[in-house]
This record gives structure tokens, C-alpha cells and sequence, in this order.
């Protein structure tokens, strides 16, 4: 039983880490699109007109949104893992607890 302990936790720190490297890639990728829709090269930004900032406006609160989703899908599965991960222990804990009163009945 102690390795079904082990697999669940090792199952679930590989998913926090997936889950980590992935929302790190996607942000990367935000961030570079971000950074060329902006055209903020270094400290001195490409001068403004209307309708550069109009699409900067959009493709930020575009971008926005799309991280607070992300970062409430991330925050959802990991609770779900954790709270399965959690359920699988509890589980274990009552096998073996039936197991061990049936050597003793």
C-alpha cells in the first residue's frame, strides 16, 4: 500500500510540474506577441498614432482576459488533482484499515 502512496504523490508533483512548464511556455508566447503587437523595442518606444494605440488597447485586454482564464484553469486543476490526490490517500487509508480488522475478526 505505501506504493500506491508513492505514485500518487509522484503523479501529482509531475502534474503540478507540467502544468507549471506549460503556463510559463504560454506566457512566454503572450508576452512575445504582446511585445511585437506594441512595438516597444528597448527604451524607446515607436511614436504613437491612433491607430497603433487603438489596436494596443484591444490586444491587451485581449491578452488580459486570456491570462485571467488561464490562470483560473490552472487554479481549478490543481485543486481537482489535490483534492484526488487526497481522496486516493483517504482511500488507501480505509483499505488498509478493512484489511487489517479482517486479520483480527
Amino acid at each position: 500500500m505505501v506504493g500506491n502512496d508513492r505514485l500518487v504523490c509522484c503523479w501529482f508533483h509531475q502534474a503540478r510540474l507540467h502544468i507549471a512548464d506549460t503556463f510559463a511556455i504560454y506566457l512566454g508566447v503572450v508576452g512575445h506577441a504582446v511585445h511585437s503587437f506594441t512595438g516597444r523595442e528597448g527604451p524607446n518606444p515607436r511614436p504613437p498614432d491612433n491607430k497603433s494605440d487603438a489596436l494596443t488597447t484591444e490586444v491587451v485586454v485581449v491578452v488580459v482576459v486570456v491570462v485571467v482564464v488561464v490562470v483560473v484553469v490552472v487554479v481549478v486543476v490543481v485543486v481537482v488533482v489535490a483534492v484526488a490526490a487526497a481522496a486516493a490517500a483517504v482511500l488507501n487509508i480505509f483499505h488498509i484499515m478493512v484489511i487489517v480488522q479482517g486479520f483480527y475478526t
